[in-house]
């Protein structure tokens, strides 16, 4: 995106998609934070978001920013993001902390986060991932990957059978083995079950 010089010209929602390690990911720019900011919807969308991507230029925007998130009950941190039940939703009455990263024009200290330079859209993206804390895994068909791969949270254990019933119920029913490729196969072409734990990256194909 380009950085106005101006202030405050982002007025709604900018909505963009980007691609990582063959992952699909929404990023949404929204208006600035400000003293008084009162946009309860602002702060909704906020608190339903996975990671926190916080743009600064100075020390004295970042203290403004976590001001303002706080007075809301969104604290930071620099924790990934967790699927347990106390991530999800909360009401807008209750602290709800987010991973969060900082980006920036200027290397800024004593802060209790990542703090990437902003022109390095490498980096940022590559920190963004990790606080997302995903594992992918991925279907073969015919010896080629099929589809994207379908993603689960880092810290669930994901078996074989868990992996199918993502794909459909039908898929498990007529379930009979799986060759397994990647981390957590022994060797090349593993043949297992449905109790099998799957690694990110794991690439499985059903068999008659």
């Amino acid at each position: 995106p380009t950085i106005s010089a101006t202030s405050f010209t982002t007025y709604k929602p900018e909505v963009g998609m980007m691609n990582y390690k063959d992952i699909p990911i929404q990023v949404v720019e929204i208006s600035p934070l400000y003293i008084g900011d009162s946009d309860i919807n602002k702060y909704r969308f906020i608190r339903n978001s996975n990671v926190l991507c916080v743009c600064i230029r100075t020390r004295e925007d970042f203290d403004l920013a976590v001001r303002q998130l706080e007075n809301h009950l969104i604290l930071l941190t620099n924790m990934p993001f967790s699927n347990s039940k106390e991530h999800r939703y909360r009401p807008l009455d209750q602290i709800v902390e987010k991973p969060a990263l900082v980006v920036s024009w200027t290397d800024i200290k004593g802060i209790d986060l990542t703090v990437v330079d902003i022109n390095d859209t490498k980096s940022i993206v590559g920190q963004l991932y990790l606080l997302l804390n995903i594992k992918r895994i991925y279907c073969i068909k015919n010896g080629k990957i099929e589809g994207e791969p379908l993603v689960f949270p880092a810290s669930q254990e994901v078996t074989t059978g868990h992996f199918i019933e993502r794909l459909g119920k039908r898929f498990l029913q007529k379930f009979n083995r799986a060759r397994i490729t990647g981390v957590s196969a022994k060797y090349e072409g593993q043949i297992v079950g449905l109790e099998h734990a799957l690694y990110d990256g794991d690439k499985v194909e059903l068999m008659k």
